[in-house]
């Protein structure tokens, strides 16, 4: 195997990105930047982490009024505090925050905010929705069922196992950081999954097992980072491994052949590009057993903690976690109207 890198030289040369990155900062200098986390979904603690983190980075590297809010969905229409907010940074993860629900809100009363739209959003955050406009736009995926609430666990396992074969990777419809996720090796193991997901989620997807290495890209405006390879000690990179220290081996840059490497850069792009993700995200993708990147999962709001794939990855490119902080809130600066998308990216 041949380790490679890609370094986008737009992010990374020195010159250049720190100029980006002062503008940044003066442009947020003397206004409110609400760092949004917590929220009620899966995700609440990871996002919490999340935001803290960026709060710290912001305080540190603007001299703006940084504040922590603890989002509470059912209190939205009555908060008067986000009046006075000039920018929204997103550090929440899953369910509302992440599925285009809180960045419509952000837009109706018009506060400036991070990371990709409501479009972009919605469309990544409902696997199956992604799944199928990956499909239909070339890019590999995995082949899929997608089952609701209604019908016997049992006929839904057969069905996934005649039309696919097993073993097969349960899924809820929408959620983030593995959970829910069952990796099923027997036609009991997939009925059980898909009984579970039936129950606590109203549905989901049963999906071909792609044997790995497991992979995932970071993308910022519009740029794909190095790849990190993920080897779990667990079964799968699952909730307990991405957020326990020392679960997880990090590989940077991923050990790929050269071809591999430059398709999965090249299909982490695309799928950014295709969601309307190109502002920040990151795809997860496993190889299969003829070298073809599949892409299971595009994340809108990835993890900013201490143990998160994207500032591993950004910091392989020469970004430190402050740096990366400040080239997202430019995305909130760029919907502003105080930066183009072209002095971003």
């Amino acid at each position: 195997m041949v380790a490679i890198t890609d370094t986008p030289v737009a992010l990374c040369d020195p010159a250049r990105g720190a100029d980006r990155r002062r503008r940044i900062a003066e442009g947020a200098r003397g206004r409110v930047i609400a760092v949004l986390m917590g929220g009620d979904s899966g995700e609440r603690e990871v996002s919490l982490r999340s935001g803290a983190g960026v709060a710290r980075a912001l305080a540190a590297a603007t001299q703006a009024d940084v504040r922590s809010v603890d989002l509470a969905y059912d209190s939205l229409a009555g908060d008067g505090a986000a009046g006075e907010w000039h920018l929204a940074y997103n550090a929440l993860h899953g369910g509302k925050g992440e599925d285009g629900t809180i960045q419509g809100w952000l837009e109706c009363i018009g506060v400036p905010y991070t990371g990709p739209g409501v479009l972009g959003c919605a469309a990544a955050m409902h696997k199956p929705t992604a799944t199928r406009l990956l499909d239909q736009a070339g890019i590999p995926t995995p082949a899929f069922i997608e089952f609701d609430a209604e019908g016997e666990a049992d006929d839904w396992a057969a069905a996934a196992i005649a039309r696919i074969g097993l073993p097969l990777v349960t899924k809820p419809l929408a959620e983030g950081s593995s959970l829910g996720v069952r990796f099923c090796h027997s036609e009991a193991d997939l009925a059980d999954g898909i009984a579970d997901l039936q129950a606590r989620y109203g549905g989901g997807m049963a999906c071909a097992m792609v044997p790995g290495p497991e992979i995932t890209v970071g993308i910022l405006h519009g740029h794909p980072l190095p790849i990190l390879e993920l080897v779990a000690a667990n079964e799968f990179y699952d909730y307990e491994a991405k957020y326990t220290k020392g679960l997880t081996e990090f590989i940077l840059p991923a050990r790929l052949e050269p071809t591999v490497y430059s398709a999965s850069l090249e299909a982490a792009r695309a799928s950014a590009e295709v969601l309307s993700c190109t502002e920040m995200c990151r795809v997860d993708m496993r190889i299969d057993a003829e070298g073809v990147p599949r892409v299971m999962d595009v994340n809108t709001s990835p993890g900013m903690t201490e143990t998160s794939d994207l500032p591993a990855q950004a910091a392989h490119a020469g970004l430190a976690y402050d740096d990366l902080v400040l080239e997202i809130l430019g995305s909130a600066l760029v919907r502003a109207g105080s930066m183009s998308a072209e002095e971003w990216r």
